[in-house]
């Protein structure tokens, strides 16, 4: 995967969210940006409450912003069980 943000760029970095959807929708509120780059650091899975809520938030996010995804520790032992 290549990320590639331009100097204009406006580049957000999230990791280990853990299922946390309130911490994650908190943490948007400060950078309500539609042009800017969100990038999650891997670990959005396992150990928190909300693993589908966090994704639906995700997807949410997808739909207004770019967004890249890295894959986490925590992911893979997720998918693994999947």
């Amino acid at each position: 995967m290549h990320i590639h943000p331009s100097d204009s760029d406006t580049v957000y970095f999230f990791t280990d969210l853990h299922a946390d959807r309130d911490a994650f929708v908190k943490s948007l509120t400060f950078c309500d940006d539609p042009d800017g780059l969100y990038i999650i650091g891997g670990d959005c899975l396992d150990k928190g409450p909300s693993n589908l809520g966090l994704l639906l938030e995700i997807h949410d996010l997808m739909k207004r912003s770019r967004v890249k995804m890295l894959v986490g520790n925590h992911d893979l032992r997720m998918l693994m069980v999947l």
